[in-house]
């Protein structure tokens, strides 16, 4: 929405912006309204009167419609100094109100953030694309922002009090409050934002979602749900609504919080047990660091079905298809350093993990061959086929398989995930990355001696990621380089989202550091060859916009661990729903670009036996510190 002043010949002229909140409020800067009302900047910033009346309008949702609003919070004093929570008269309909993130760190790794501004020359709206700096500013608590290189606009008069916007979560990150003036004359390539959290009491005015019909949610139970990637509570929520049950709409729900949000407007079963119960206790077996929680929140709300909540508790979780575990294709490629002279040989071995971890198929698939670096593919393949006929035949389900791949550095830059099924007599062959869900791992990390003084590192951060928490690190893109040794020493990361991947030696050389920091879960983006810059640029934000959406919390965070575990499962899904063309992404960036290497320490098969189907060690000879 626009602010508007009278500029003294009968009309009125915009002077700045404002986000639309809930129940008719208006988010702006204090100095915006005094210029609204004409009050010199120069003069003392006492609050407006309630009577006083600032017009405003939205030209690009309706050019005819007029509001008029007061003042309802003023800040002018304090860290914050600058904002102005606005009471509208009424709200034309159908106008939807904004969406904020509390947290801007994870705004600092993307191209996607926006400021629209009102100069008076631009009635409809001038967008100018920034980046997300640390704090700075004139004041405590502001944000910089920087001109993005490719924005064709800079903040000038009128972009005060606009929404600070991350187009990819949507969610408004902060308020425009001032620019800066270099000494040579040149204005606005530089800005600072008051971002969302800073601002009392703005959590009151905005929900962070509507209310339950059936009750309050305690906020730190509310705060995880909304953290929670669908992913974990499909088969609870499938087990809700099992009479009714829509595929298509599983795939439309972001988080547990939307999925308990959708049951809530759902009549009861016929048998008249809230579906909103059966969720609950479904999902409180399927993630246990929320169980204590999630019943505690299931008692209070169903009182009267104590009977039920006893017998949904003491069977167990309801059976779902697909809730097992997946089958597990261990494929080892160990170089082997006697050799001398191009091509480079691997000693490939193989194992199929079924049911538990701890528990395979008693099969033989011969001892481990030696294979070159260009018949590796085709050996794994083979190893596949066999794996899907023996699965065949001892649970008709194929479809429930991962392919893991122990593989050196020196073949991580393999396209496994886009390799064809074959052979078929179709055209076009399915990838891998289709059928199964394919993750790489880390030889040289799992069997070479010099990884060892490292692998407490890596135990800690898969056991911290295991339990659900963890943060992810975004590594800068190519353009804005960072010491990566410096910023892996927190021993919270439990993910890496690289760049690049091996293809060059700057990103090898990251990968490296990141292996050797311990982090089990390590993604990059293979480049298409070959690349322009332009479409360097599109395809970085196309990956980074699709793992955003699997792994980012909506609020803008550093996601937990919760949404990295369901990596493997949520990028197959990815892969199979989206195709080359992404939505909502560029249709240069194809998903089967992104590698996953997932590596769990307590899983490693060992040397005994090789390439026959046995039982690994579960565990590493190595203890914690």
């Amino acid at each position: 929405m626009r602010v508007l002043a009278t500029d003294g010949h009968g009309g009125t002229a915009p002077v700045g912006g404002g986000t639309l909140l809930p129940e008719g409020r208006l988010l702006t800067c204090a100095h915006v309204v005094r210029d609204a009302l004409g009050v010199p900047r120069t003069a003392d910033g006492g609050r407006p009167g309630t009577d006083t009346v600032i017009e405003i309008d939205s030209p690009v949702f309706d050019s005819a419609w007029r509001g008029r609003a007061t003042v309802e919070e003023w800040y002018t004093e304090g860290p914050i100094q600058d904002i102005a929570v606005l009471r509208l008269a009424d709200v034309p309909p159908g106008l939807a109100h904004a969406r904020l993130s509390l947290s801007v760190e994870q705004a600092r790794e993307t191209d996607s953030i926006h400021v629209v501004g009102y100069p008076r020359d631009s009635p409809y709206g001038l967008r100018a694309g920034v980046r997300v700096r640390d704090p700075g500013g004139n004041r405590a608590g502001r944000v910089q922002l920087d001109i993005a290189p490719d924005s064709q606009a800079r903040i000038e008069r009128g972009f005060s009090g606009c929404a600070v916007l991350d187009a990819v979560t949507g969610a408004v990150l902060g308020v425009l409050v001032s620019t800066s003036v270099r000494a040579d004359g040149t204005v606005g390539l530089v800005g600072w934002m008051i971002p969302i959290r800073s601002i009392p009491r703005l959590s009151d005015l905005v929900p962070v979602a509507r209310p339950l019909t059936v009750g309050a949610v305690p906020e730190d139970l509310l705060a995880l749900l909304s953290d929670l990637n669908f992913v974990r509570v499909e088969h609870a929520y499938a087990s809700a609504v099992d009479d009714r049950y829509v595929h298509d709409i599983r795939w439309q729900l972001p988080t547990a919080w939307a999925a308990l949000s959708e049951l809530d407007d759902l009549p009861p079963r016929e048998d008249g047990v809230p579906r909103l119960l059966i969720f609950l206790e479904e999902a409180a077996h399927s993630v246990p660091y929320l169980r204590r929680r999630l019943r505690a929140w299931s008692d209070v709300l169903h009182p009267r079905h104590s009977a039920h909540i006893a017998d949904l508790r003491a069977r167990g979780p309801q059976p779902a298809d697909g809730d097992a575990e997946p089958a597990r294709l261990v494929i080892r490629a160990e170089p082997l350093d006697a050799d001398t002279g191009p091509p480079p040989s691997y000693l490939v071995s193989h194992w199929l993990g079924v049911g538990r971890p701890d528990r395979v198929a008693q099969a033989d698939y011969g001892e481990p061959r030696k294979v070159a670096t260009a018949d590796v593919p085709s050996r794994v393949l083979e190893l596949i086929r066999r794996a899907e006929e023996e699965l065949g035949r001892r649970s008709g389900r194929t479809d429930r398989l991962r392919v893991e791949c122990f593989l050196p550095v020196t073949l991580l830059g393999l396209a496994v995930e886009s390799w064809k099924v074959g052979p078929t007599r179709a055209r076009r062959a399915p990838r891998l990355g289709a059928r199964f869900e394919v993750v790489l791992r880390s030889w040289e990390r799992a069997y070479e001696p010099d990884y060892r003084p490292h692998l407490w590192r890596w135990q800690h951060r898969w056991r911290r990621l295991s339990e659900g928490g963890g943060r992810v690190y975004w590594a800068p893109d190519r353009d804005h380089p960072a010491e990566l040794p410096d910023e892996l020493e927190d021993i919270d990361i439990v993910a890496c989202v690289l760049g690049d991947g091996p293809a060059d030696e700057a990103g090898l050389d990251d990968l490296y550091v990141a292996l050797e920091a311990g982090i089990p879960v390590i993604v990059w983006r293979r480049a298409a060859q070959p690349e322009t810059p332009e479409q360097r640029k599109a395809n970085e934000i196309g990956f980074r916009g699709l793992l955003r959406s699997l792994i980012a919390a909506d609020d803008g965070l550093a996601p937990p661990g919760s949404h990295v575990r369901e990596l493997p499962r949520s990028l197959r899904n990815q892969r199979v729903r989206r195709g080359k063309r992404a939505s909502g992404e560029t249709e240069l960036f194809d998903p089967y670009h992104v590698a996953l290497l997932y590596d769990d320490p307590t899983r490693i098969p060992g040397t005994r036996h090789s390439g026959s189907l046995h039982t690994p060690p579960r565990t590493v000879t190595a203890s914690d510190p």
